[in-house]
């Protein structure tokens, strides 16, 4: 692989690692993480998870399972990969309670459009009897804090703290900040040092 094509996928990977820290919109809180078995012999499996509208919500999929059980059958969470029309054969998908479905695949996220259990399946037209194997996703639920859960989160402080309390706190809380910064920085100072160590082994090779 040329040094160009590493730096692109560095540079990928940064981008990668970014955004999927950003997607979650502000003031929403993890309220619950999962790992769920998907049967591909099964119509629907409850995820346990019970949304409430505007809920945000990501689930990752992995695994491989048939919808047919021949073995040339085999696919991934996004089922087959040569459908021109519809919702390909063997994708993941899923519903809340009797609502519409939706296409997940490997990656998925969004608000909840209605109240209601997460359910989540294979899509097939054929009986799922002989299907066969399972995906294993992961689901996550973030939900929005109200200005009440907040005030109970950060409760008031007493009117007679001390001047040393507060020196601490101010101190703590710009420790946090520093803390927050470098992690933001990792992905790029990823893709500086990676970028220097092909650029002098280009160099050593040229030599």
């Amino acid at each position: 692989m040329s040094v160009m094509r590493w730096i692109s996928a560095l540079l990928l990977l940064a981008v990668l690692v970014n955004s999927y820290a950003a997607s979650i919109p502000q003031d929403y809180t993890l309220i619950k993480g999962i790992n769920v078995e998907v049967p591909a012999n099964t119509e629907w499996t409850n995820s346990t998870v019970y949304a409430t509208t505007g809920d945000y919500i990501i689930m990752m999929a992995n695994g491989t399972w048939r919808y047919d059980p021949r073995p040339q059958f085999e696919v991934g969470p996004n089922g087959l990969t040569n459908t021109v029309f519809g919702i390909p054969l063997g994708k993941l998908i899923g519903r809340i309670d009797d609502g519409g479905l939706f296409e997940i695949g490997t990656y998925w996220e969004g608000y909840a459009p209605a109240d209601g259990w997460l359910y989540i399946g294979m899509y097939d037209t054929t009986p799922r009897e002989n299907n066969a194997g399972s995906l294993i996703v992961n689901v996550q639920v973030y939900r929005k804090t109200t200005e009440s859960e907040k005030e109970e989160k950060t409760p008031e402080k007493p009117a007679n703290i001390s001047t040393t309390v507060k020196q601490k706190e101010e101190r703590l809380t710009g420790a946090n900040n520093a803390q927050k910064a470098i992690c933001g920085l990792i992905p790029l100072l990823l893709v500086i040092f990676m970028l220097a160590f092909f650029v002098v082994k280009h160099t050593e090779s040229m030599a």
